[in-house]
């Protein structure tokens, strides 16, 4: 009855420590579709369902796959079952879709920084000795298609570019002035100006002008006007 007793004690603390390992040996990464995956031991498992008393159930990517974990509130793993029977995914593989991802996230949150400012910084601070120029070139191109998907696309007549402007609602500097001056639909004009620029600018005697007329579209002009 002892050794009965003993033995189960020994079992259940092998189980703990088997949830303990998982745990340390989870890592957050998020998929193409910018859904949260957990990768354990080179494996990756997306959220399944919910259960009773809010337990949350991850299952392997691989479809035919049946492992699986439990997790409750504390993102602490109360069960598991993870007797893969497929091979782990390529570590190259991850490490890439781990940057890929990740940096595609950044470019969303961050919008106004460049795509290579991003790139190159993330370059620097992690390891990247798997990567490979192919890999760089296809994060690169990643990013800005992410990027591009939240920008409005350019307007190909005078009444998408009124429209998209208004539907940006309130223009504004990283200083948190008004930067959209004027959107006349009738006289079709758009100014882009802050009120300190332009106080600025009545102070100065002397001007000096440069047009940028090739960024000006084909159905709009720059005029200069004194």
């Amino acid at each position: 009855m002892f050794d009965n007793f003993i033995n189960h004690r020994i079992f259940i603390y092998f189980y703990l420590y088997l949830f303990n390992f998982a745990m340390e040996n989870a890592i957050k990464m998020f998929s193409e579709k910018n859904k949260l995956l957990y990768c354990i031991n080179g494996y990756k498992f997306s959220f399944q369902k919910y259960l009773n008393d809010n337990i949350q159930r991850w299952s392997c990517s691989k479809r035919l796959c049946k492992c699986y974990f439990k997790m409750n509130e504390n993102e602490e793993i109360i069960f598991s079952a993870l007797n893969h029977e497929h091979d782990k995914d390529d570590e190259n593989v991850l490490n890439r879709q781990k940057l890929n991802n990740k940096l595609k996230r950044k470019a969303l949150d961050d919008p106004c920084e460049k795509p290579c400012k991003i790139l190159h910084r993330e370059l620097r601070e992690r390891d990247v000795s798997t990567l490979t120029t192919t890999d760089v070139n296809r994060i690169r191109k990643n990013i800005h298609y992410a990027r591009s998907s939240i920008i409005p696309k350019l307007p190909k007549h005078l009444e998408e570019l009124h429209l998209a402007l208004t539907n940006l609602g309130e223009i504004k500097t990283n200083k948190d002035e008004i930067f959209l001056l004027i959107n006349n639909t009738e006289k079709n004009i758009v100014a882009f100006s802050t009120t300190a620029n332009l106080k600025f600018l009545s102070e100065c005697k002397t001007l000096y002008i440069n047009g940028t007329f090739k960024s000006c579209p084909a159905f709009l002009s720059i005029i200069y006007y004194s």
